[in-house]
């Protein structure tokens, strides 16, 4: 068992090595648990857009050292600005120009998440573990002596708070709140891959203002619900060789989201071929040019998810000084709002700062007063879920032909 001053942390996805990175650097004890065998078994999409509050809240959370060396190797900067494309016609309009934006409004990260948690698992190797699947928890002692979490290979582990990092469908969630529906189904698959940004994907897809603009997206004019977001994730040079060996070598290549009505009829994700395929069949009317986006794909990435996302009004629950959430394991939401990566490093950077003022790293945790500092926690988190579900509901009026967000049915356990 791990000892019972630890923060025991469930998922190493973006949320749980953020927080595991600023207990680290805060002198906080913690442990993460990961279901998969490793990081590079996650499927979690290729690339977010990280733009402020959110870049000054990782800066917050991640120890100067850290952060410099993601600093010097994270892909290059993107401005923010957003292109509409017709895809039979490749004719463009500016769809969200960031004209007379500050410096600091202006700042945009493209976060390619492979690297991503490589880098975020540098210096605490030896506290995730991997190939554990969490089963259900237990207070100890009423919750006086702290936390024990169970997980599938037999295994116990004791802590005094447990922070659900382990994304939508969320185990932790579903033993705190078993009778709850937290998401609705908005009727959209998307398929998240990546095709390498070569000489010759270059000389083919044609369109260098499109690559200079890194952030653009596609809609079907004949069939509204299908639109794919794109950008291109270029790295500012050996990245290998810029971390000291620290971090693998990437490559260039060109990040996309197809979005297609959900099929009723067919598993369109069962390999693949079938997935490969799946993208080039609803593609098939889009201009020549475009569609070498689809042509030139690594099938061998691609992969596809039926959407959910929580409603804007996050259920409120009575804070527990031993349990809470961070991401998508509360606040589930669709990529059409380009806020699912930035609310959860806000969310931990928030947490890191409640647990600091809570006095978890100290010797004795007072209950009643983590209790409090978590509540304050959990309550801006709401506030600012809720406006990033709102801003993804219109989003998806706007890129997939989405409706409001009660008009949706829950989705399916």
């Amino acid at each position: 068992m791990a000892s019972t001053d630890e923060v025991l942390i469930i998922g190493a996805g973006v949320g749980g090595l953020c927080l595991a990175q600023g207990l680290h650097h805060r002198g906080i004890p913690f442990r993460v648990f990961e279901r998969n065998e490793s990081l590079a078994a996650k499927s979690q999409g290729y690339r977010f857009r990280l733009v402020n509050p959110g870049i000054e809240a990782l800066e917050r959370t991640l120890s100067p050292e850290l952060w410099d060396l993601l600093e010097r190797t994270h892909a290059r900067d993107s401005p923010p600005d957003l292109l509409r494309m017709d895809a039979h016609t490749g004719a463009t309009t500016l769809a969200s120009p960031a004209e007379g934006a500050t410096d600091r409004e202006r700042r945009c990260y493209p976060i390619d998440r492979p690297w991503f948690r490589e880098l975020l698992r540098l210096g605490i190797e030896d506290r995730i573990e991997f190939g554990k699947a969490f089963v259900s928890f237990e207070y100890e002692d009423g919750g006086s002596e702290g936390i024990r979490a169970s997980f599938a290979d037999g295994t116990l582990a004791r802590g005094s708070l447990l922070v659900a990092a382990d994304g939508v469908h969320s185990r932790v969630r579903r033993a705190r709140f078993p009778d709850l529906r937290p998401h609705l189904d908005v009727r959209r698959t998307v398929m998240w891959g990546r095709t390498p940004l070569t000489a010759e994907f270059e000389r083919r897809f044609a369109r260098p203002d499109i690559l200079a603009n890194h952030f653009a997206y596609m809609v079907d004019p004949t069939n509204a619900a299908r639109s794919c977001l794109f950008a291109p994730i270029r790295w500012p040079g050996d990245v290998a060789a810029l971390s000291g060996g620290r971090l693998s070598k990437t490559s260039d290549y060109m990040f996309w989201a197809l979005t297609s009505e959900a099929p009723t009829t067919r598993d369109v994700n069962s390999t693949p071929e079938v997935r490969a395929g799946y993208a080039l069949e609803i593609t098939e009317n889009w201009q020549s040019n475009l569609r070498s986006l689809f042509e030139m794909q690594d099938a061998d990435s691609l992969y596809a998810v039926n959407v959910v996302s929580s409603t804007p009004d996050i259920h409120v629950w009575e804070t527990d000084s031993r349990l809470t959430f961070v991401g998508d394991a509360i606040h589930a939401m669709s990529p059409t709002g380009g806020s699912g990566g930035l609310t959860t490093i806000q969310d931990v950077a928030d947490l890191c700062d409640a647990l600091v003022d809570a006095g978890f790293g100290t010797k004795v945790i007072d209950p009643e007063k983590s209790k409090q500092c978590l509540q304050k926690y959990e309550n801006k988190m709401r506030v600012r879920a809720k406006a990033a579900l709102e801003r993804s509901y219109r989003g998806g009026k706007a890129i997939w032909a989405g409706q409001e967000w009660y008009e949706y049915d829950y989705a399916k356990s």
